[in-house]
């Protein structure tokens, strides 16, 4: 059972600056929304960082960067498609298939979209316990990595807090 998912945000940075790194270093724009940590060879490794009440669960994923896009019809924009799942045992986690996409506003404000589907895992059993209670958890999940992901963005502006 797949279920779709939606998040936006305005960041202070201009297009140029925002779509020059969603297509020359996707991995720096994702890298700090997953939270890298060490894996084998201390090579960084995107982590998802899952809360459940008090306790915080990290998971090692396995992230996929798609092509690069570029368009200027209907309007302009730029995208690339992310996949991500977990590293080890991905059957027993969710996968989520996306896109970020890069709509310049103004010339010093874009907007940015995270837009995709979210397939929870254990087939049936997986989807009775997304409507439970996992759905709140994954959708915390996602919400903060989008706002880490639009944090990367906004400090990589000439503008910005670094």
């Amino acid at each position: 059972m797949l279920r779709h998912v939606s998040f936006f945000v305005t960041v202070p940075t201009p297009y140029t600056v925002a779509c020059r790194l969603l297509r020359d270093q996707p991995e720096l724009l994702l890298q700090p929304a997953t939270e890298a940590a060490a894996g084998a060879h201390d090579e960084p490794a995107p982590v998802l960082d899952v809360e459940l009440g008090v306790f915080t669960f990290s998971k090692e994923l396995a992230l996929q960067v798609g092509e690069f896009e570029e368009s200027t019809e209907p309007r302009q924009r730029a995208r690339r498609k992310v996949r991500w799942e977990a590293a080890e045992h991905p059957g027993l986690y969710p996968v989520m298939d996306a896109s970020i996409e890069i709509c310049p506003l103004s010339g010093e404000e874009v907007q940015v979209k995270l837009v995709g589907w979210y397939r929870p895992p254990l087939s049936v059993v997986g989807a009775v316990a997304d409507r439970l209670a996992m759905r709140r958890v994954a959708d915390a999940s996602l919400q903060r990595l989008f706002r880490r992901l639009a944090a990367t963005l906004e400090e990589a502006s000439p503008n910005g807090s670094s």
